[in-house]
């Protein structure tokens, strides 16, 4: 490995709710990074994942878990993830 050190930006998770079995209620995960504050709300429940931008009222990105799965297999795999957004393993 060469003496080359990347910045890995720090971001903050919070989820307001306790460990259980999602019902009628979404679990809402707020993310935030050191760099720019809130980026969003992820909003999990049983029909599948919503991505609130910050300050969002009205407009927010929704998939099913499905397409959350096919999405995400769709991805390189972790050790392939160089020049992906910046990235290098």
């Amino acid at each position: 490995m060469s003496g080359l050190q990347f910045a890995v930006p720090a971001h903050e998770i919070e989820m307001n709710q306790t460990t259980r079995i999602v019902g009628k209620t979404d679990v809402v995960f707020v993310v935030s990074s050191d760099a720019e504050g809130k980026l969003g709300e992820l909003r999990l429940s049983r029909g599948g994942v919503d991505w609130w931008p910050r300050n969002s009222k009205r407009r927010f990105h929704q998939c099913s878990w499905e397409q959350l799965r096919d999405f995400l297999e769709g991805l390189p795999s972790r050790g392939g993830l160089e020049g992906v957004g910046g990235i290098r393993t």
